[in-house]
């Protein structure tokens, strides 16, 4: 049997179609659930790879960047994501600025007590993160693998 699909495009009745798009606020309610863990597991990630590669955490919080970064990659919206991927990370959450990024990640810092993260190191880590945010931005607005930045930024050690 032929159906029609939302662009009245013939297919298949035994296919089924997988057009979903999310609208601008469903994508920015996804954004704002997973900000502030982007924000925490980059910081971890980048700690561990510039002060503590042997940290046997390093892999596990890089795996969950991965997928936290993966979860908003693969949603399809209805409009510029690269656009609104960078509205939601800077305009609402203000995370180009370190104090800002710090505030979402202070929590977790402290809970790392076998990391031992100086003040001034949360600091660095908080603003290497807002300079690295465009990055970060275009990794989830692309159309290519997460992968291809993790490992970049994140290799094995």
């Amino acid at each position: 049997m032929i159906i029609k699909n939302k662009n009245n495009k013939n297919i298949c009745s035994h296919h089924k179609v997988f057009e979903m798009a999310f609208s601008k606020k469903e994508y920015m309610g996804f954004i704002y659930n997973l900000s502030d863990q982007i924000a925490q597991n980059w910081c971890l990630c980048r700690y561990c790879y510039l002060y503590e590669p042997e940290c046997l955490n390093y892999y596990h919080w890089k795996s969950e960047l991965e997928t936290l970064l993966n979860n908003l990659n693969r949603k399809h919206i209805d409009g510029d994501k690269l656009k609104w991927t960078k509205e939601a990370f800077i305009n609402k959450e203000e995370f180009n600025n370190p104090e800002m990024v710090y505030n979402a990640c202070r929590i977790k810092f402290a809970k790392e007590k076998n990391l031992n993260i100086l003040l001034g190191t949360r600091k660095e880590l908080c603003e290497d993160f807002c300079g690295y945010l465009d990055e970060i931005i275009e990794c989830i607005a692309s159309k290519n693998s997460i992968f291809e930045y993790t490992d970049s930024w994140f290799p094995n050690v």
